[in-house]
């Protein structure tokens, strides 16, 4: 069997492998989301789902969708669509349950999609490492169930980021399907948050970059005009399909559909809303005035340590390429690919320090870079798998795999051990959760609340059984208007 065979064969067991890991995340998502208690957010997004169908409902008239508490400056397209999934499941799952299930099954789409991405940068293997990562990242995994506006984003940016590098790979002629697809994806992250207008931003620096390296290829100004209009059009019609997908979920921006959505990102920008005090470094810091390194320390301690070592690592290996010029070996296309991965995930957050954008709740508002991150990861270590092939030939290979494997057992287990509160996971080298507690927002969405009733009513039960038969105990919990009574 020839090289090249042997090359397709395992790219092709590769991709099995990534199918598979999906599919059995999924089983586990089926199997577990009863599991999760309501967040403080939850009961303002189903309200809000609900607004948004009964103002399409009564044909338009019924207008409470555009003046509901702040959600209104958000798109509706988690919540809307998660409304009528609820509509489905009504005779089997309660409202709280359903939207469970339905973000975490969301959330899976995501992990697909991170494997997709890592597959068209770097192959069939470094698809299957990204889910495989993605899947066992605490902090990732643990949203899906319960964070019903950042992960749905996080979902919606990883899709964009792989439809966008498929566009700049057809241009100058789209097919209408892609058109199609990116349309959809765009659209669905700006209609989870505005900010997902950064991915326009993309499409349009990826179509002059198309257009300047035609001109220079072709040296010809009337074929580089030609492509360039096609090009152009073909990139009007992704953004109008993007723009009309948001505005759908969107019953407030449908009455200024231009002028709204911008208002609305300028307003998340310098969001004031939420005031408050939080434990940062182990110091109690104001959420409008952040220190410059907020979301440097939570990505150092809620990432697994090995993406953070491995991230690093590529990054500075990535930056010394570009000064000293090795990029210049590098494919362009390939080149771009990494470029645009790179800029997708530094460029949100230095512009969030740039503007001094209020942040509180960890990473959570940046919870959407974290897909990206672990692309580079998987990209970086699949790299190290062929070089260690190369080096060392299978056998190298193979051990290095096993290295790698233990590491994302070791984050499986992880996921385990702190289920069904993954997203209040801290690595070792803050000292896990113990070690951050007082020092960083752990349960800063109260999920915990279900699991502490359920041990206050065993307490009850045990200590008191003919009394708590015959009572109704109310225990009172800063938890937000919609859950402020927890009923045992």
């Amino acid at each position: 069997m020839s090289d090249n065979s042997t090359s397709e064969d395992q790219g092709s067991w590769f991709d099995r492998a990534r199918v598979a890991v999906v599919v059995l995340v999924a089983l586990v998502v089926v199997l577990t989301f009863r599991d999760y208690g309501a967040t403080l957010d939850e009961g303002f997004h189903l309200s809000y789902g609900f607004h948004i169908i009964r103002f399409y409902g009564s044909g338009f008239t019924n207008l409470t969708a555009i003046t509901y508490r702040i959600d209104y400056l958000y798109g509706g397209g988690f919540d809307a669509t998660g409304m009528i999934f609820r509509a489905w499941t009504r005779a089997f799952l309660d409202s709280y349950e359903a939207i469970h299930l339905y973000g975490a099954l969301i959330g899976v789409l995501g992990i697909a999609g991170t494997g997709r991405l890592a597959r068209l940068i770097a192959g069939p293997r470094a698809g299957f490492l990204a889910v495989c990562m993605l899947a066992t990242t605490s902090v990732y995994y643990g949203h899906m169930f319960n964070n019903p506006k950042d992960l749905p984003f996080a979902v919606g940016y990883v899709w964009g980021l792989y439809f966008l590098l498929r566009i700049y790979d057809a241009f100058p002629r789209l097919p209408r399907r892609l058109i199609l697809k990116a349309s959809f994806a765009l659209g669905f992250a700006m209609s989870v948050r505005i900010g997902g207008l950064l991915l326009l931003c993309y499409l349009v620096m990826l179509a002059v970059i198309f257009i300047a390296r035609y001109a220079w290829v072709s040296r010809s100004l009337k074929e580089t005009y030609k492509a360039g209009e096609r090009v152009f059009l073909q990139v009007v019609l992704v953004v109008a399909g993007a723009w009309a997908v948001m505005l759908v979920w969107w019953p407030w921006a449908l009455f200024d559909p231009i002028r709204r959505p911008l208002a609305a990102l300028t307003r998340m920008s310098q969001f004031i809303d939420h005031r408050r005090y939080m434990p940062f470094a182990g110091e109690q810091v104001y959420n409008l005035d952040p220190p410059w390194d907020y979301l440097l320390h939570y990505f150092a301690f809620k990432l697994p340590e090995y993406v953070v070592v491995v991230f690093c690592v590529a990054a500075f290996i990535a930056l010394g390429t570009v000064v000293s010029g090795g990029v210049r070996a590098v494919n362009f296309r390939q080149a771009l690919r990494y470029f645009l991965l790179g800029l997708s995930i530094v460029f949100p957050p230095i512009y969030a320090v740039y503007k001094g954008s209020p942040l509180y709740d960890g990473l959570r508002h940046f919870l959407f870079i974290v897909p990206p991150i672990i692309v580079v990861v998987a990209v970086a270590v699949d790299s190290v798998l062929e070089a260690c092939k190369r080096r060392w030939g299978a056998h190298g290979a193979a051990m290095a795999f096993a290295t790698l494997g233990g590491l994302v057992a070791d984050q499986a287990a992880t996921v385990a051990r702190y289920h069904p509160h993954q997203y209040v996971y801290f690595n070792r080298f803050i000292g896990g959760l113990e070690g951050a507690v007082g020092q960083y927002s752990t349960d800063y969405y109260a999920g915990t609340y279900k699991d502490a009733a359920q041990q206050l009513a065993l307490e009850l039960w045990q200590r008191e059984p003919e009394v708590y038969l015959e009572s109704v105990y109310r225990v009172g919990g800063c938890i937000g208007m919609f859950l402020s009574l927890i009923h045992i």
